[in-house]
């Protein structure tokens, strides 16, 4: 399997996209000219290194991150776009955080 290495601008615009819209959000693979959700992309890239996982010892990481894709709460962001669709507030969100960081 090839792997492409993409420019950075690019690699930033997706990064951009997945703090903005979340796990669910739309990211684009330049390599294979397509569209899928971020929660898609990070879950074929660690089906990419599972061979490695048990040799690099990160076994508990890989758990970890397919735990969250696999969680309907998903990451801090989906958690974030949540709050706002709900109420249409920003006051709300950051209401949410500050929750969060005394919790």
């Amino acid at each position: 399997m090839t792997v492409h290495v993409m420019p950075r601008h690019l690699i930033s615009e997706n990064k951009w996209r997945a703090a903005r819209y979340g796990l669910d959000g739309v990211v684009l693979d330049f390599a294979r000219d397509r569209r899928l959700s971020m929660r898609e992309s990070i879950s074929e890239m660690l089906d990419f290194v599972e061979d490695f996982v048990d040799e690099l010892g990160s076994r508990r990481e890989m758990n970890y991150l397919r735990n969250l894709l696999n969680d309907k709460h998903g990451t801090g962001a989906d958690r974030q776009i949540d709050v706002y669709q709900r109420t249409g507030s920003s006051a709300a969100v950051v209401e949410y955080l500050m929750q969060q960081a005394s919790a």
